[in-house]
């Protein structure tokens, strides 16, 4: 949450996890099964207990592609101005486990270089691209994002610091626009690096509740910029890759600015039977 006209803002964070997992692949159709590594994941102490759900669809044809998300959080800490502010001196951050966040969207972009761009070989792996290319992209999204908590999203202790900006309860936004992009593969003897970036304005309808009960509703226009990275090597008997997964959206508004980013890394590696 940030305030221009205070130039300053404040960041909650869930406490993911990092998770280990095994998918196998016929033809175009794929099924994978992950869980949380309990040695890394033991911090619910310092930075709360998260609840968390992350469905993700992609689909990455000859000429286009598309994705689905759906993502629901409960329980966040404050990373910022956080410090030091629990009642239990043995905790750090100031947790949130009422705070709720769910993003569900999908977008769908057009290939236009599809003959030279091979659109789905960085991404699951079941094509090679032989030489380097790159293509002009086209993305139209559709998506919804909601945070909420059982009182004000601002903390009482930075009331002061936040004095101009109206305490809100909850804040939801509707989204739909369309977003140029651009994608490129630098590829050499099975190895490759591959990005794809789109970005653009959204016209976006916000709905807004503030801790006295009052409901806003307005129309206005948010940004979001989405990132794709691959990196790995392919050929006709193994691959392994590293990708990355990166969406940054923003809902300004004359008060506050609600900033969000959604992030995915996986590292993976698999054979052909």
């Amino acid at each position: 949450v940030y305030s221009p006209n205070l130039n300053k803002g404040f960041r909650y964070n869930p406490n993911e996890n990092i998770n280990l997992g095994l998918a196998g692949f016929y033809k175009w159709i794929g099924l994978g099964l992950s869980f949380k590594l309990p040695i890394i994941n033991n911090d619910d102490a310092e930075k709360g207990k998260t609840t968390q759900l992350d469905i993700q669809a992609n689909l990455f044809a000859l000429k286009y592609g598309t994705d689905f998300w759906a993502n629901y959080y409960k329980g966040f800490y404050l990373s910022e101005f956080g410090q030091g502010l629990n009642d239990d001196p043995n905790k750090t951050r100031y947790i949130r486990p009422d705070i709720r966040m769910m993003n569900i969207g999908a977008n769908s972009y057009y290939v236009f270089n599809y003959k030279k761009y091979a659109n789905r070989a960085p991404y699951i792996n079941m094509e090679i691209q032989k030489k380097s290319a790159a293509s002009f992209l086209l993305m139209g999204t559709l998506s919804f994002f909601k945070v909420s908590g059982d009182s004000s999203i601002i903390p009482g202790f930075l009331y002061p610091e936040f004095n101009n900006v109206r305490p809100f309860n909850s804040a939801a936004h509707y989204q739909i626009g369309v977003s140029p992009g651009f994608g490129g593969t630098l590829a050499k003897n099975g190895f490759y690096a591959n990005m794809m970036i789109f970005g653009g304005p959204m016209l976006q309808v916000q709905d807004r509740f503030w801790s006295d009960g009052e409901q806003h509703v307005d129309l206005g226009f948010g940004l979001r910029v989405q990132n794709r990275f691959a990196l790995g090597y392919t050929n006709a008997k193994y691959f392994f890759a590293l990708t990355w997964f990166a969406e940054v959206f923003h809902t300004p508004n004359p008060e506050y600015q609600i900033q969000g980013l959604m992030n995915t890394v996986r590292l993976f590696g698999g054979f052909g039977l």
